[in-house]
């Protein structure tokens, strides 16, 4: 690893970042009913649930 660690540790911190946007985009009131979203069933589910 060496040198290369502030790099792996930026690209993990990078990735979590991303990750946590993409998933509030896609819990967004604006996405949340898009056939497109892949977390439409999820939703549908949790929604119906309460």
């Amino acid at each position: 690893m060496g040198h290369y660690w502030p790099f792996v540790v930026a690209g993990g911190c990078t990735w979590y970042i991303f990750s946590k946007i993409q998933a509030s985009a896609l819990e967004s009131p604006e996405y949340k009913n898009s056939p497109k979203n892949p977390y439409l069933a999820k939703n549908a589910a949790a929604a119906e649930h309460h």
